[in-house]
């Protein structure tokens, strides 16, 4: 079996406005649905770290959740973030197995002072270049994770994207327009419907139980 094709859970960074926003959600058919949030203010102190520590060992915490102790896992952690340019980049992640043990031995602490380094528990010793250290960088125990480029034929969407300042705008009218498609062109109500963009629409839209479409 493909390793990719039994992915469990995926955790995803994404930037809202100027905090950081998270979810997290399992895919396994098993296991119910899952979700994680929390918010990062930003940071204009002009370090730079892929992830605050917090971050990191929460990402190993779910690693260990998802393979039931130290174990290799299809955990993946996304991050979704403008570039210098702007530009959105997509980053994928795995938290080392060294990571995963320390956390397991809760050996790694967060230190709100240095946010991107893990504060090792005074009853461990870490080694940093063969030198005992109180502290290790967060991107020490970062492993990347390529990500294959695609097209998905079961997740599509044509209602107007959310957080753009161009074309087409979510609103009434594109609901109506996209719902009126139902019976055409092979096209069914509840494909329709369940178009992601639009859930998202719907779930921040106020008045439209008493409107009519």
């Amino acid at each position: 079996m493909d390793f990719w094709s039994s992915v469990q859970v995926i955790m995803f960074f994404c930037p809202i406005f100027d905090n950081l926003f998270y979810v997290c959600f399992r895919l396994p058919k098993s296991m119910p649905f899952a979700l994680f949030l929390t918010i990062r203010p930003k940071d204009d102190s002009g370090k730079n770290s892929v992830f605050h520590s917090h971050e990191l060992i929460t990402m190993a915490e779910f690693q260990l959740e998802a393979a039931d102790g130290v174990e290799p896992t299809p955990f993946v952690t996304v991050k979704v973030s403008p570039n210098e340019t702007g530009e959105v980049q997509v980053e994928a992640y795995q938290a080392s197995m060294l990571c995963m043990e320390m956390a397991a031995e809760q050996a790694i602490l967060v230190d709100d002072e240095e946010p991107y380094k893990c504060l090792v528990h005074e009853t461990f010793t870490a080694l940093v270049e063969a030198k005992p250290s109180q502290y290790v960088d967060n991107d020490y125990f970062l492993c990347n994770v390529p990500i294959l480029q695609h097209t998905s034929e079961q997740y599509v969407t044509m209602f107007p994207w959310a957080n753009r300042t161009f074309g087409d705008v979510q609103n009434k009218e594109a609901m109506r327009k996209q719902l009126s498609k139902s019976n055409t062109q092979g096209w069914e109500f509840i494909d329709l419907l369940s178009d992601f963009q639009m859930l998202l629409w719907l779930c921040v839209s106020e008045d439209l139980v008493s409107t009519k479409v």
